[in-house]
C-alpha cells in the first residue's frame, strides 16, 4: 500500500497542463482589448483637442425667432424697387391695402381681367 502511495505521488502531475491553451487565449484577448482601447483613446484625444466647434460664436443668435420676426416686419414695412424699368416696387403692406381699398384691383392689374383663364 505504501508502494501505491509513492507511485501515486510520483505519477501525479498538476492539471495546469490542461489550462495552457486557455491562458494563451486569455492573454491574446487581453492584449487585443488593451491595444484597441489604446487606439480608441488616441482617436478620441485627437478629435477633442484639434476639432473646431460645430457652431460659430459670431453667428450664434441668442433670440433667432425675435430677430427673424424683426427682419420679416422690416420687409413688410419698407419701400424698395424690384424692377425699376417695369415699374414694379415693394411697398408697405398697410399702404398696399389702403390703395387696393381706394382704387380696386382693376387699377393695379388691368390686363388680368382681359386675359381668359387657361
Amino acid at each position: 500500500m505504501a508502494h501505491q502511495r509513492e507511485q501515486m505521488k510520483l505519477s501525479y502531475q498538476p492539471a495546469l497542463s490542461h489550462y495552457g491553451p486557455m491562458w494563451i487565449v486569455i492573454a491574446i484577448v487581453f492584449a487585443f482589448l488593451a491595444v484597441s482601447g489604446f487606439v480608441l483613446w488616441l482617436l478620441f484625444q485627437s478629435q477633442t483637442i484639434h476639432s473646431q466647434p460645430y457652431y460659430d460664436y459670431e453667428v450664434l443668435q441668442l433670440a433667432p425667432a425675435a430677430e427673424l420676426l424683426d427682419r420679416q416686419q422690416a420687409e413688410l414695412d419698407e419701400w424698395e424697387w424690384i424692377d425699376r424699368e417695369s415699374r414694379i416696387a415693394r411697398i408697405p403692406v398697410n399702404v398696399a391695402m389702403q390703395l387696393l381699398a381706394e382704387h380696386g384691383s382693376e387699377s393695379f392689374f388691368p390686363d388680368l381681367r382681359s386675359q381668359p383663364l387657361p
